[in-house]
C-alpha cells in the first residue's frame, strides 16, 4: 500500500509527494528566495514524471490550478487532477487509500488525520520540507499556520 502525503502524500509516490511538497515550497516562498537552491534543480531527478492529485472547487484551489502551468514548465512535471466536492472526499480517498490506487497528493481535513495516519496512509510534512534537496534550506514555516504544521508535520 503507498504512503501518501497531505494535501499531498508515497516508495513509489514518495517521489510524486516529493514533487508536490516542492510545488507547495516553492509557491509560497519563490519570489523571496535569491539563494543557491533552484525548484528547477530539485525536480530535475522528478522531470518527466506525472503527479495526480485531488482539489476541491473552491478559491485557493482553483489559484493554485493557476500555478500549474508554470509549474510544470519550470519542473518538467506535470500535474493532472481532479475537482472533488468536499463531500465526496474522504470516501474518495479511502477508496484510493485500501485499493492501492495511484493517487499521489490528497487533501486531508484534520478531523481525518487520526484515521489516516494510524493507517499508515501519510507521512510527515517534515520528511520533504526537511530535506534540502528537495525544499529551499531556508524554509522557514515557523508561524505558517502552525495547528496544520502541528498536525500534517509530526
Amino acid at each position: 500500500m503507498k504512503k501518501r502525503f497531505i494535501r499531498a502524500t508515497h516508495a513509489g509516490s514518495i517521489k510524486h509527494v516529493a514533487v508536490w511538497a516542492l510545488l507547495a515550497a516553492s509557491a509560497a516562498f519563490a519570489a523571496s528566495n535569491a539563494q543557491a537552491w533552484t525548484l528547477k534543480e530539485a525536480a530535475e531527478p522528478y522531470s518527466g514524471t506525472t503527479i495526480k492529485a485531488i482539489f476541491l472547487d473552491r478559491p485557493g484551489y482553483k489559484a493554485a490550478q493557476t500555478l500549474i502551468p508554470q509549474f510544470e514548465k519550470e519542473t518538467g512535471i506535470k500535474v493532472r487532477w481532479e475537482v472533488i466536492p468536499y463531500e465526496n472526499m474522504r470516501e474518495k480517498e479511502v477508496l484510493n487509500f485500501v485499493g492501492g490506487s495511484d493517487q499521489d497528493v490528497v487533501l486531508v481535513d484534520v478531523v481525518w488525520i487520526g484515521e489516516f495516519a494510524s493507517n499508515k496512509w501519510l507521512v510527515p510534512i517534515t520528511k520533504f520540507t526537511g530535506d534540502s534537496k528537495l525544499a529551499d534550506p531556508n524554509l522557514n514555516l515557523k508561524g505558517f499556520f502552525p495547528i496544520l504544521l502541528d498536525s500534517f508535520g509530526t
